[in-house]
């Protein structure tokens, strides 16, 4: 009987070794893990039943022996392996210190049940679940993987609020772009940060991604880290790319061996940028950025976002104050949390120093902010935005541009330098009002190499995030500006008006950070800016300067204008409710 017993101990533990019982991670155990053990075991079993029955006969044992040993081999086995686990992985739990981000997972399908358990098993990745919803409400009320579906997507606002989240992970790779655009609405509704899992398909195809995943197990913040540095490097994002800035800030960006999406209304037509439409690194996507829907699509495979996208100017800005609000601020931050949820670090944003209002002091970037327009009040809260939103993982960007002169693409004459300018050539006189008050002036073509250093310079060189644009030899008082047009124009007359109720702007700009930081210095001067706007003129490449195309404020006001701008956003709305009606999806 002991020499039975000895072999049947041998072919159990062959048994056990073959069905690779001892070997796998402990710490993981798959429905798979399962139905292998429970096969080794029985397969064990059956041999050493076989051996006792063919070395002592079918009477040297009691049956029920052989069903035990089965029950406690199993049972045994299964308990060890449990308590491994939970040892394992409350150690990772209390080795990882810091505080846990509060998370949501949206969508309790096979992809958001995965996120699940890998989020539960890597501690390093700091989220503690509080639930998940779905957009199924026959889930809701369900404990899945140990975390209960808390609501449909409608409640998400209030679970955010009722429970304090931080994040909320998107994990329905089989969603379509209107299923998505809900959803991502809804999160930017309930001011929370969000992520979207891409789904397997999109990291097979991912160049080199399959490669990475057999190097070895990989976690989810390795992937999510793998296809963010995956996105084309070159790949830039130009928001409102047809503007003053961004027509001239095209050329440098191809020039320089970027590929640019360029994004834009065309409000004031393709002209900007008519030479380089058909070349190969340009992408054209004619729509408005203050849609969430085209804004993603606009985000896939960027690298860096560059936003110059705004109604500019004071007296623009004052037609209407709600579309200002609207474009300028509530389309920023959008925009910005899409960026930033798509995992785009670095965030390039193109605002103003008319920010800080009026002073008799040189002033830097930690200066006083006092605002005396919409416009300018506009992009200190878009600012403030941006700072809330900075962290490890989004970059914020901040140009305070100077007063800008000069042609580019798309050309203004309502800026003092090019106006005074255009009126001194063909009005033959220079009216200015409020001479002794003090600008600091920058070229167009300098402000798009300012945004072109601000893309290139390294994470460390734009970490303090604000930078006035400009140089300390630029800052003029506009008489000055018009005695220096008076001297290159001899033939027209000046004119000089104090009256302070004109414009109650006045402040000089210091510009050392760009200067140390980002190596800027500008090549323009104002008067090759001026000397640029008399040969225009003298060649006829400009023929009528107050041709309203020319002026933000009176082309919105007597070309479109805001009524009209904002009819053109609600046509737009209401078209992708239409067609999400007629794809059975509801808008909420």
């Amino acid at each position: 009987m002991g020499v039975a017993l000895c072999i049947w101990a041998a072919a159990k533990s062959a048994s056990f070794i073959f069905g690779a019982v001892s070997r796998g991670s402990w710490r993981h155990t798959s429905v798979y893990d399962v139905l292998r053990l429970v096969l080794a075991i029985t397969a064990g079993s059956i041999l050493g039943g076989l051996v006792i029955f063919l070395l002592v006969g079918p009477t040297g044992i009691p049956r029920s022996v052989y069903i035990l040993d089965w029950l406690i081999s199993c049972a045994l086995i299964f308990a060890v392996r449990l308590a491994v686990r939970i040892v394992l992985s409350a150690n990772g739990r209390n080795s990882v210190e810091g505080e846990r981000m509060k998370t949501l997972i949206y969508g309790a399908g096979d992809a958001g049940l995965a996120l699940l358990w890998e989020l539960r098993q890597n501690h390093t990745l700091m989220c503690d679940v509080i639930g998940l919803i779905d957009d199924d409400p026959s889930k809701v009320g369900l404990v899945l993987n140990g975390k209960r579906v808390l609501g449909t997507g409608i409640s998400l606002k209030a679970m955010v609020r009722k429970h304090a989240i931080k994040r909320v992970l998107i994990a329905i790779p089989s969603a379509t772009e209107l299923q998505m655009e809900r959803i991502l609405m809804l999160a930017l509704d309930a001011g929370v940060e969000f992520n979207t899992i891409p789904g397997l398909g999109n990291m097979i195809h991912e160049p080199d991604l399959g490669k990475y995943i057999r190097s070895g197990r990989v976690t989810l913040k390795d992937i999510m880290s793998r296809l963010n540095n995956g996105s084309d490097r070159n790949l830039v994002l130009l928001i409102g790319g047809a503007g003053y800035i961004g027509s001239a800030l095209l050329p440098k960006l191809l020039d320089n061996g970027y590929r640019v999406r360029l994004l834009d209304t065309f409000l004031y037509g393709d002209g900007p940028i008519a030479k380089w439409k058909g070349h190969p690194s340009l992408e054209i996507v004619e729509a408005d950025f203050r849609r969430v829907d085209v804004v993603v699509r606009a985000m896939q495979g960027v690298k860096t976002v560059i936003h110059l996208g705004a109604i500019v100017g004071d007296p623009a800005c004052a037609l209407d104050e709600e579309l200002t609000i609207e474009t300028n601020l509530i389309a920023t931050r959008m925009i910005a949390e899409v960026t930033k949820g798509e995992g785009i670090e670095k965030f390039i944003f193109a605002s103003s120093c008319s920010v800080y209002g009026a002073s008799d002091k040189y002033l830097n970037e930690h200066s006083e902010l006092r605002p005396v327009s919409l416009y300018a009040r506009s992009k200190i809260a878009c600012e403030d935005v941006l700072f809330s939103m900075k962290s490890a993982t989004f970059l914020p960007v901040i140009l305070r541009f100077s007063t800008i002169y000069g042609l580019s693409g798309r050309t203004r004459f309502d800026l003092v330098v090019n106006l005074l300018t255009a009126k001194a050539m063909i009005d033959r006189v220079i009216t200015v009002f409020g001479s002794d008050q003090w600008r600091p002036f920058l070229h167009v073509d300098d402000a798009a190499l300012a945004v072109l250093y601000a893309l290139q310079a390294s994470d460390e060189a734009v970490d303090e995030t604000v930078f006035n644009v400009g140089s300390d030899d630029q800052n003029y008082t506009l008489g000055d500006i018009g005695r220096l047009i008076k001297k290159m124009v001899p033939t027209a007359e000046l004119q000089l008006f104090d009256n302070p109720n004109i414009d109650r702007r006045n402040y000089r700009v210091e510009f050392s950070r760009i200067r140390t930081k980002l190596n800027f210095k500008p090549k323009w001067q104002p008067e090759d800016g001026i000397q640029q706007i008399i040969t225009a003129i003298r060649n006829g490449q400009i023929k009528n300067y107050k041709n309203p195309i020319y002026s933000n404020v009176r082309f919105l006001s007597e070309e479109i204008g805001p009524e009209s701008l904002r009819m053109v956003s609600q046509l737009r709305w209401a078209r992708g409710v239409l067609e999400a009606c007629n794809n059975n999806v509801i808008i909420q």
